[in-house]
């Protein structure tokens, strides 16, 4: 086992399932342990015209249905299904209906990519701590969200898609 354990962190929407199983299934075929833990704090959080379904996301059984249809119409690896299975049984502790928040005075549409940052920052922080806690010791935390939400974790304006960076001292107390 190269480097210990990892935590693979995942937003239950479609992209990222399959994003996560295509990404990071070498990790298994090279022996990798791999903690999975499916996390709605990683979410994409902007109510606008595109991609709003998939914002808002869609029953677990729903989405990994089609996740496992995309990867097997594409002749996915077997250590890409598995993953994406492993995937499935973690999002067992979700609620059904985890995506659904009733509109109320409290709760409106709003375009939510600039406001709330920092709220939702630490929201991530603390849930990444809880699951750190629960899975044990690991060599690396990797999360696998949307491009709003590397742009919360790094207050930079310009995340892109598929980007892969260290955020040092993240978990840190010191860090704010």
């Amino acid at each position: 086992m190269e480097g210990g354990p990892v935590l693979l962190v995942v937003s239950p929407l479609t992209r990222t399932l399959l994003t996560g199983s295509l990404l990071f299934h070498r990790l298994l075929d090279r022996g990798v342990t791999i903690k999975v833990v499916i996390e709605p704090a990683c979410v994409e959080v902007i109510n606008a015209p595109h991609d709003i379904v998939e914002n808002l996301g869609r029953a677990p059984a729903e989405a990994f249905g089609e996740a496992l249809a995309v990867l097997q119409a594409h002749d996915a690896p077997d250590s890409a299904v598995a993953l994406l299975k492993r995937m499935e049984e973690a999002a067992k502790t979700l609620e059904a209906n985890w995506w659904f928040k009733p509109l109320g005075p409290d709760n409106l549409p709003r375009r939510v990519l600039d406001s709330e940052s920092s709220k939702r920052k630490a929201c991530i922080r603390k849930q990444l701590k809880s699951h750190i806690a629960e899975c044990g010791p690991c060599t690396r935390v990797y999360i696998v969200g949307h491009w709003g939400v590397l742009r919360t974790l790094t207050g930079e304006a310009h995340a892109k898609n598929l980007e892969c960076r260290a955020l040092d001292g993240f978990l840190s107390d010191s860090e704010v």
